[in-house]
């Protein structure tokens, strides 16, 4: 019985590399990458091994001859040095801050572009600029009493 489980488990933790290098296609959709939702489901979803680990360890199972218990925590590193590398850590605590990670946000008297802050740029007077006769959105330009910006970036020669 205790083969047939190491078995039935191992097939199972065979899909977690493919879900996770496949994982980075659920931020394709517009605004993906700032919905707490898609990121909390992402994140539980890749931390299944761990989940199993514990459940494995709670009745009393053992992987390989090996304590639950130790492969739940040697799934929490692999899970979190993965997270680190993919970025998803990052995403997910600039939504707890109220930073957009796909266009200009300001918070906490910052002004921020894809989650990185804009250095000089001026939070009390920033805005993004939308135009939609003209096709640019928002993502595109902003400005502030200083600068216009293009990406994040100051336009060289343009005065706001």
């Amino acid at each position: 019985m205790q083969t047939l489980l190491n078995i039935v488990i191992t097939f199972v933790l065979m899909f977690w590399p493919i879900m996770l290098m496949m994982s980075p296609m659920m931020f394709d959709a517009p605004g993906s990458q700032n919905d707490k939702g898609n990121i909390a489901i992402l994140m539980l979803v890749l931390c299944y091994p761990i989940f199993l680990f514990v459940l494995l360890w709670l009745f009393g199972g053992r992987y390989f001859g090996v304590s639950g218990l130790k492969f739940a925590f040697i799934s929490a590193v692999v899970i979190a040095i993965a997270f680190s590398v993919f970025g998803y850590f990052g995403i997910a605590f600039n939504l707890y801050k109220g930073i957009s990670n796909t266009s200009y946000s300001v918070a906490d008297n910052k002004v921020y572009f894809n989650g990185k802050p804009i250095k000089d740029a001026d939070s009390q007077s920033f805005r993004a600029l939308d135009d939609k006769q003209n096709n640019f959105v928002a993502s595109d330009y902003a400005l502030d009493k200083h600068y216009l910006y293009c990406n994040g970036k100051i336009v060289e020669g343009a005065t706001a």
